[in-house]
C-alpha cells in the first residue's frame, strides 16, 4: 500500500488528466503502455479495484487531497471537478483550503473577491497561508518587468478584500518589487487601528526583488537604518523573515515573541548596521534561530532620536546575551565581532561563511571569536540545557597552523567541541582541518588508533567536504577514523554547490515571462485554475 506523501504526489504531479483516469480503472488501461514507470505502476494497482479512489473513506482522501496543496495551492478547485465524490470531500475538508497563493497582475478584482471568499469560507475555522506575489508580469499585459507602480495599492482593492480575514491568516509570504509596494500592502491587510483585535500570524516572510534600487549605504550610515513599517501588536509572531528589506523598527514592531528571524540582502545592496541588528536581538529574548546573510558595517549611527529610547545609557556595542539562541547562521564580513557581541550559552549549530575570509590575519581573528565563544558558552548559569555545538559549518574561513607556537587556537577551539557531532567546509584548505582532527603523533603510525580521550571531537559522526582541490590528507583521514562518514566531493564551482545555500533562505523566483507551456503555472494552467474555480463557484 503506498503512503499518503507517495500517493498524494504521483497523484497530482501526473497532471488533471491523470486524475480523472484514477476514477476509471478502465480509462487506467491506457497508462500501462506509459512510458513513465511510476505511472505504469500506479495503473496496475488502480486497476486491481473498481473505483479504487472512490472507495477510500473520506478521511483518507481528504488527508492525501492535503497533501496535493503543497504542489499547487489551487489544487482544491481543480480536484473538486473530477467526481461528485471528490467535490464532496474537499467541500467539507477544511484543511484542504490552508493554502491560498495570490498574484496580483493575474487576475480580475472580481476573481479575486471570489477566490478569497471561497478559501477563508471552506477553511472554517483554520487558519490560512497566505502567499501574495506583487511583482508584475509581462504575460499579464500589465506594468512592464523591472518597473513598478506609484503606489499600486491606491488602484486595487486585493489587500482591502484581505483585511476582514486578517485576523485568520496564519502566515504571510509577501513578494514585491520594492519596499514601498510591499509596506503598503501589509499596512493596508493590518492597520493600526487593529491594535485591539487579536492576531493569529505566526510567520512573517517579504522577499524584495533583488533589482529594486538598494538604500543608499551614506544614508542608512548617518539615519536610523530601520523601515517605516508598522504593525498592530502580533502576540503570535515566531518568524520573521526578511530578504533585501530594510529592518524592522523595534519601537514600532513587536518582536517580543519572535523565535525564529532571518534577515538577508544582496551583496551589492547597502549593509546592515552591526549595531542595529544587536539593537534588534535586544528586544528579541526568546529567539531560538538567527541567520544573517548580507553585508555588515561597524559604523557606529544613532539609533533613535535625542530624547527618545529607555536603553540611551547601554553600551550599544556591549556582549548580548541570548539564553534560548540553538542556531545561528552567518553569511557575512566582520564575522568576529558579530561572534564578540553575542553570548549563546545553548548554541548547538553554528554556520560561519566568510565574505572577507582572505583579509590579513583573518584566521587568527576567527579563532580569537571563537574560542571566546565557547568560553562563554561554558560559563556558570542557573539553567542548563546542553553542553556545547553538535553541528559546525564553514565556509571560506580560514584555519591555518600558527607554526612555531605551542598554542593552536583552532586546535584548541576543536578539542573543546567534544560533543560535536557534524561538520561540513566548503571553499577552503582542508589540510590543516584533517591535520587537527588527526592527531599529529598518529600520521607515521598508521597501525594505531587514537583512545576516545586522544581523539579530537571523539563525538564526530559526519563530515562533509566541498572544495576545488584535493587534499592528501582525507584519505589518511577515512583509514584512521572510519567511523566518521566521510563526504568528500571535488569541483571547479564551489560557489553554485548546493550547500552554499543558505540553510532556511529561498530566493524570490523571477517573474514568469514564459509564453508557452502546458504544466503548472504557465499561463495555460492559470486561465485552467480560473475556469476550474468559477465552475467550482456555479454550485454554491
Amino acid at each position: 500500500m503506498l503512503g499518503i506523501p507517495t500517493l498524494a504526489t504521483d497523484l497530482f504531479s501526473r497532471s488533471l488528466r491523470f486524475l480523472r483516469c484514477l476514477i476509471s480503472p478502465a480509462r487506467a488501461a491506457t497508462l500501462l503502455h506509459s512510458p513513465t514507470p511510476g505511472q505504469r505502476s500506479l495503473a496496475i494497482i488502480f486497476m486491481s479495484q473498481s473505483n479504487y479512489i472512490s472507495q477510500l473513506p473520506p478521511e483518507i482522501l481528504g488527508e492525501i487531497l492535503t497533501y496535493c496543496t503543497a504542489f499547487n495551492a489551487d489544487s482544491p478547485a481543480q480536484l473538486a471537478t473530477i467526481s461528485g465524490y471528490f467535490h464532496r470531500v474537499i467541500s467539507l475538508t477544511p484543511h484542504v483550503w490552508q493554502r491560498l497563493t495570490l498574484s496580483l497582475f493575474a487576475h480580475s478584482e472580481e476573481a479575486y473577491r471570489r477566490k478569497v471568499h471561497l478559501w477563508f469560507l471552506r477553511a472554517a475555522t483554520c487558519n490560512l497561508h497566505l502567499d501574495v506575489d506583487l511583482r508584475p508580469s509581462i504575460t499579464n499585459g500589465d506594468v512592464p518587468q523591472g518597473e513598478t507602480l506609484a503606489d499600486p495599492m491606491t488602484q486595487l482593492r486585493l489587500p482591502h478584500m484581505l483585511r476582514p480575514y486578517s485576523s485568520r491568516i496564519g502566515s504571510l509570504q509577501l513578494d514585491g518589487m520594492s519596499e514601498h509596494d510591499a509596506q503598503s500592502f501589509i499596512s493596508s491587510v493590518y492597520p493600526p487601528q487593529h491594535d485591539g483585535v487579536h492576531m493569529s500570524l505566526e510567520s512573517l516572510v517579504v522577499r524584495i526583488n533583488p533589482d529594486s534600487p538598494p538604500v543608499s549605504i551614506i544614508q542608512s550610515a548617518i539615519s536610523p537604518p530601520y523601515s517605516q513599517l508598522t504593525l498592530p501588536r502580533l502576540s503570535h509572531l515566531s518568524c520573521l523573515h526578511l530578504v533585501n528589506h530594510t529592518l524592522p523598527d523595534p519601537s514600532k514592531f513587536d518582536l517580543s515573541t519572535l523565535r525564529s528571524l532571518v534577515i538577508s540582502r544582496p551583496i551589492r545592496a547597502s549593509p546592515f548596521q552591526l549595531q542595529a541588528i544587536v539593537h534588534i536581538l535586544r528586544t528579541t529574548p526568546s529567539i531560538a534561530h538567527l541567520e544573517i546573510y548580507g553585508r555588515i558595517t561597524d559604523i557606529v549611527a544613532p539609533l533613535s532620536p535625542a530624547g527618545e529610547g529607555a536603553g540611551q545609557d547601554e553600551d550599544p556595542l556591549a556582549p548580548l546575551t541570548l539564553p534560548c539562541l540553538t542556531h545561528l547562521s552567518l553569511r557575512s564580513n566582520h564575522i568576529p565581532q558579530i561572534l564578540s557581541a553575542l553570548i549563546m550559552p545553548e548554541l548547538r549549530a553554528l554556520r560561519l561563511d566568510d565574505l572577507d575570509g582572505r583579509r590579513k590575519n583573518a584566521s587568527e581573528e576567527t579563532s580569537t571569536a571563537l574560542r571566546q565563544l565557547l568560553v562563554r558558552m561554558d560559563l556558570p548559569r542557573e539553567t542548563r540545557r546542553g553542553n556545547g555545538l553538535k553541528v559546525l559549518d564553514l565556509g571560506s574561513i580560514s584555519i591555518r597552523r600558527q607554526r612555531g607556537k605551542q598554542t593552536h587556537l583552532w586546535e584548541w577551539c576543536f578539542k573543546r567541541m567534544w560533543l560535536l557531532e557534524e561538520i561540513r567546509v566548503k571553499n577552503m584548505d582542508v589540510n590543516d582541518l584533517a591535520d587537527i582532527l588527526i592527531p599529529s603523533k598518529y600520521h607515521h603510525e598508521a597501525g594505531d588508533t587514537p583512545s576516545q580521550d586522544e581523539t579530537v571531537c571523539p563525538r564526530l559522526r559526519s563530515l562533509s567536504i566541498v572544495n576545488n582541490q584535493p587534499s592528501h590528507l582525507v584519505a589518511q583521514f577515512r583509514c584512521l577514523r572510519p567511523s566518521v562518514d566521510l563526504k568528500y566531493e571535488i569541483t571547479d564551482d564551489v560557489l553554485s554547490h548546493p550547500c552554499i545555500e543558505p540553510p532556511g533562505s529561498v530566493s524570490p523566483p523571477a517573474p514568469s515571462n514564459a509564453s508557452r507551456g502546458f504544466g503548472f503555472g504557465f499561463p495555460f494552467d492559470r486561465r485552467r485554475n480560473e475556469g476550474a474555480l468559477k465552475k467550482f463557484d456555479k454550485n454554491y
